[in-house]
């Protein structure tokens, strides 16, 4: 999570949609909910959802049909009117669980606490859709606990951003360079308190 954190901070907006899918990725092949679905290919960060027929940043699907969307925001605070947009997504899209993440320390503005909770709500009686409002780091830290590996999630995120990388260029050389350097120096970390403790 710290090596997360570290490329979060630098690595732009992007960052935490690579996150979540790197997350989603590893819990597609460890969590029982998740069997037999498929996350289609990333669209471009640039790329609108009405363009694009997508739900949101990442989409799990059961065949054709959509099970989950997940929206993610870099350093913005979840308003009611981003629940209102995830609103009108889920009616023409409907599916069982949307996903709404954030980076911003405070999730939910203060002062729109109760209007969003009201949104959240509505959405549940007019579509039975579950929409969760959560941080992105908080995401991934509770579900590696639910995947086989969670070491494995370095590895993976750093696949995913050079098949980005390599897909959209939603990332460059030297995004991938931080990733190695981060990662490089979390291994001198963990190498140098085995020897402490030996």
């Amino acid at each position: 999570m710290t090596a997360l954190e570290a490329f979060l901070k630098k690595g732009g907006s992007r960052s935490p949609v690579i996150a979540v899918k790197t997350i989603l990725d590893l819990m597609q092949s460890d969590v029982k909910r998740y069997a037999g679905m498929n996350i289609p290919p990333l669209e471009s960060h640039t790329a609108s959802d009405d363009k694009t027929g997508s739900t949101g940043d990442i989409e799990f699907k059961d065949g054709d049909e959509g099970f989950e969307g997940y929206e993610i925001k870099h350093n913005i605070e979840i308003s009611e009117s981003i629940v209102l947009i995830a609103c009108d997504k889920i009616r023409k899209k409907p599916m069982s669980r949307y996903v709404i993440l954030t980076t911003s320390k405070v999730v939910i503005e203060p002062e729109e606490e109760k209007e969003v909770k009201e949104a959240i709500d509505k959405i549940y009686e007019d579509a039975g859709c579950e929409v969760i409002v959560d941080n992105v780091q908080n995401f991934v830290y509770s579900n590696l606990r639910l995947t086989q590996n969670p070491i494995e999630f370095m590895n993976k995120f750093g696949e995913n951003l050079a098949d980005d990388h390599r897909r959209n260029g939603s990332f460059n050389r030297q995004h991938l360079k931080l990733w190695q350097d981060i990662i490089e120096k979390s291994r001198r970390v963990l190498l140098y308190a085995d020897d402490v403790e030996e």
